[in-house]
């Protein structure tokens, strides 16, 4: 006969298709890995995540401190229409919330207030946590969640220590790449 029948063992199969055999398992296995890995433009490397948490911090800070010593200069640092840490939304939120002066008129008259009372602010911040970045209206933006407690004393009042909580969506100024709040919310109460 023109044929022979041959029977093929393992071993033979494996010499003749062996190579065509790893090189699907090796198209399968990175296939999985591409599709599994996570989204780079959300990650958040640990050098940025510090420095935004250090940031939240300070954010959180200057928005409850209400000390007659440093009142006016953490307010300022809020609302500075050029190098400010707030986004116009979020003093138009905290305005209405009544957590930031309506006018200059009335942060005057506040740090009277405050210097009168002798008022002193003590916070203390417990927990800063960093979330992986979302996209909110085609821009990027880090959530970062900032609790702790605020204690007041003034010649007036004193009263026990409140808890806070807020939530801080925090993404970058366009031409100095500053970070900026562009979303706060107070989960306080």
């Amino acid at each position: 006969m023109y044929w022979r029948i041959r029977k093929y063992g393992p071993l033979d199969v494996l010499k003749k298709y062996g190579l065509h055999m790893v090189l699907v398992i090796s198209l399968i296995f990175n296939f999985l890995l591409i599709v599994t890995r996570p989204n780079l433009k959300k990650l958040v490397t640990a050098d940025v995540r510090t420095q935004l948490e250090i940031f939240a911090r300070q954010v959180a800070i200057h928005i409850l401190d209400t000390s007659y010593i440093s009142y006016g200069a953490a307010t300022t640092s809020l609302l500075d229409p050029q190098n400010g840490e707030l986004a116009q939304p979020v003093i138009n939120y905290l305005r209405q919330q009544q957590l930031l002066p309506n006018t200059r008129e009335e942060l005057k008259a506040n740090i009277q207030t405050y210097t009168d009372q002798k008022r002193v602010v003590a916070i203390r911040i417990d927990n800063v946590n960093t979330g992986d970045a979302v996209v909110v209206n085609g821009q990027s933006l880090i959530p970062i969640d900032v609790s702790g407690v605020v204690a007041v004393h003034s010649a007036d009042e004193a009263g026990p220590p409140t808890p806070f909580h807020f939530q801080i969506l925090i993404g970058y100024r366009p031409n100095t790449q500053a970070p900026l709040v562009a979303d706060f919310r107070d989960l306080s109460g």
